[in-house]
Order: structure tokens, then C-alpha cells, then sequence
């Protein structure tokens, strides 16, 4: 092996390392969904944690470690959201918990997607299926059962 390549592996193992680090960046902002969970979240922290360690950052590594700072920021931030139901259903929203019977019930929910649950004695369960986005209220969600067994 030639000795004087030592400086240009240095350089390549720097530049492959920089590269992975600005894919991964670039995809916290093209990507939102993949923060929708508390390990997504906990990634991306870790990732803008390291990134910011990075003596002379550049205009490039500093605009993105701003923008993936203000996803997680937006992905963090919960969104109001309306469930409607007949005051008869039992609703269980998934990850949530249960939230009994009721005719309207507003929540604050991070985005993300969420499956609803109704269940009411005699009918046939509901399962309704939405998606939180950040900044945005969804319509409102109705959650009830209607089709009798």
C-alpha cells in the first residue's frame, strides 16, 4: 500500500460519512410520517444532536439542521381534532385509550394516523380509520355503529 493515500482514504471515509448524514437529514424533512412515533422522534433528536456537533457546519448543514428542527417541531405539536359519535357506541381510539360513549368529543391528537373503534351491543363494529396531519385539522371523525346483527 502507498503510504501518502492515508490523507485520501481520510477524505473519502469523511465524505461518505457526511453524505449518509445529509441523506438522512434530507429525508426527517421529506419524510414527516417516519416521526409520527416516539422512536421516530427519538431518532431524529439523536441524528440533529450529532449533526450539531459538526465544527463549521456550512450553509447546507445549517439550513438543514434548521428545517429538520422545525419538522420535529411541527411533528411534535398536537392538532385539535373532532370525534362525533350517537351517544351509544362505546369508542376506543387505538394508542390512545378508551373514550366510553359520547356525542361529540374533542381531542388533541399528535399527527399521525389513528384507527377508531366503536363498539355497540347488538350492532356490528366500526373501525374507522384517519390520519392527523401537522398543522391541520381533519374533519371531524364520526365513530358510530349503525348496522344491526
Amino acid at each position: 500500500e502507498d503510504a501518502t493515500l492515508g490523507p485520501a482514504q481520510e477524505g473519502k471515509q469523511r465524505a461518505s460519512t457526511r453524505r449518509a448524514l445529509d441523506e438522512a437529514l434530507a429525508r426527517i424533512a421529506a419524510e414527516p410520517q417516519r416521526l409520527a412515533s416516539e422512536q421516530g422522534r427519538k431518532a431524529a433528536d439523536t441524528l440533529i444532536a450529532s449533526a450539531a456537533t459538526i465544527a463549521a457546519p456550512g450553509p447546507r448543514l445549517s439550513a438543514q439542521l434548521v428545517e429538520a428542527r422545525k419538522t420535529l417541531v411541527t411533528m411534535r405539536t398536537e392538532v385539535a381534532v373532532q370525534l362525533r359519535s350517537d351517544g351509544k357506541t362505546e369508542v376506543v381510539l387505538l394508542r390512545v385509550g378508551s373514550l366510553g360513549s359520547f356525542a361529540n368529543r374533542d381531542l388533541r391528537l399528535l399527527p399521525g394516523s389513528y384507527v377508531a373503534v366503536g363498539r355497540r351491543e347488538g350492532y356490528r363494529d366500526v373501525r374507522v380509520e384517519f390520519t392527523v396531519r401537522p398543522g391541520q385539522a381533519p374533519p371531524p371523525v364520526t365513530v358510530q355503529c349503525g348496522q344491526q346483527v
